[in-house]
Parts: C-alpha cells; structure tokens; sequence
C-alpha cells in the first residue's frame, strides 16, 4: 500500500463516494500511461543495436544535476511546534523576528489569537513579508468558515 491508497481513502471519506472513484480512474489512467509509455520506450532501445552516446550524455547529466541540487539542499531544518502552547507561540515570535517570509493558511484571525497581529509584525519583525492563504477569503460571507 504505497501513499496513493491513503489519498484516495481520505479523498473517499472528506468529498465522497464520486470524487473517490474519478481519482482511482485517475491513478489507473495514469499507471497505464506509465506502463505503456516504458514499454515502448525500452522497446526501441532493445530494437536498436548501435549505442547511443546522447542516451549516456543525458542520464548522466541527470544524476549530476540531481546530485548537486540534493548537495545545495542537505542543511535544511525544519520545526514542528504547538501553537496551543505559550512556549510555541514564543518560539514562533523568535523564529518570526529572524525570518524573512512567513506563509501561513489558518482561517482569518488565528494568527491575531496568537498574539502575531499586523501591529505585532510592524513592531517586532518589520522585514517580514506575511502571505496569509484563505480558502474562503477573510472578510468575505464566508471568511470563518474552516476549509
């Protein structure tokens, strides 16, 4: 059972019995594709008897570029933190103080709840660009409403 399994049982419990069956067709349609798309590929590199140097050229460009981008990429860090907790809305106001960007898809308001309001970002993190992703809107008939 690989993650497309748990997809489509979320999918089948959150929109239904219809949107669970077109994803399957989906995925199906998709493996299909795959399949045929291999066989035919690996059909006309048996067929074909003189080596072809671009082939080497092009998978071993492959593997450097994914080499290097998994190389530039290897420090990354990441935090889980509580934000029903005060030490978690504290940690969050220090790494927000540092940070450059901060994304955020709560429902309209939260974040004021926790104390990070407009006002707070323009005192204490004035460089701070703040994207706040609704999927209602905030102030819309619908702003409260959680997605």
């Amino acid at each position: 059972m690989g993650p497309v399994f748990w997809v489509l049982l979320e999918t089948s419990i959150t929109k239904g019995f219809k949107a669970a069956v077109a994803f399957d067709l989906g995925v199906m349609f998709a493996d299909v594709c795959f399949i045929g798309v291999c066989y035919l590929g690996s059909f006309q590199l048996l067929e074909d008897d003189q080596n072809k140097q671009g082939l080497f050229v092009l998978g071993g460009t492959i593997l450097l570029l994914y080499g290097l981008f998994s190389w530039i990429n290897r420090n990354k860090k990441s935090v889980t933190l509580n934000l029903k907790s005060e030490e978690g809305i504290d940690i969050l106001k220090r790494l927000l103080k540092e940070a450059d960007v901060l994304i955020e898809n709560f429902k309209y308001g939260t974040m004021d709840s926790y104390g990070i309001s407009d006002e707070w970002r323009e005192k204490e993190a004035p460089q701070l660009i703040h994207c706040q992703i609704t999927g209602y809107g905030g102030r819309g008939p619908r702003g409260k409403t959680r997605v």
